[in-house]
């Protein structure tokens, strides 16, 4: 996928990838983790969290060319958050 495509205004895939490979200036009053480490905070693969952060649901920043970083805080309020897996159990019939 070369270029951008729009559709009725909303981002798309490219347009993320290109809004996550934008440099960041590091605030020096957060703590930045890699994507190994938010994994192990979030209980989940790095693939996932890539997932997430391309989605839009997880900030990250490229600290250069490759590597990705995520913002410690954030990572660990939606650990918190995270949403039970499986499918829901029926009701009981009363």
């Amino acid at each position: 996928m070369k270029g951008k495509s729009r559709s009725l205004g909303k981002l798309t895939a490219v347009d993320t990838l290109e809004a996550m490979k934008m440099p960041f200036k590091p605030d020096p009053k957060k703590t930045y983790i890699s994507t190994r480490e938010a994994a192990d905070l979030y209980g989940c693969t790095m693939g996932r969290i890539r997932q997430l952060a391309l989605a839009g649901d997880l900030w990250c920043g490229h600290l250069h060319d490759r590597a990705l970083v995520y913002d410690l805080d954030e990572v660990k309020r939606k650990a918190k958050e995270k949403p039970s897996t499986g499918r829901p159990r029926k009701r009981q019939a009363s």
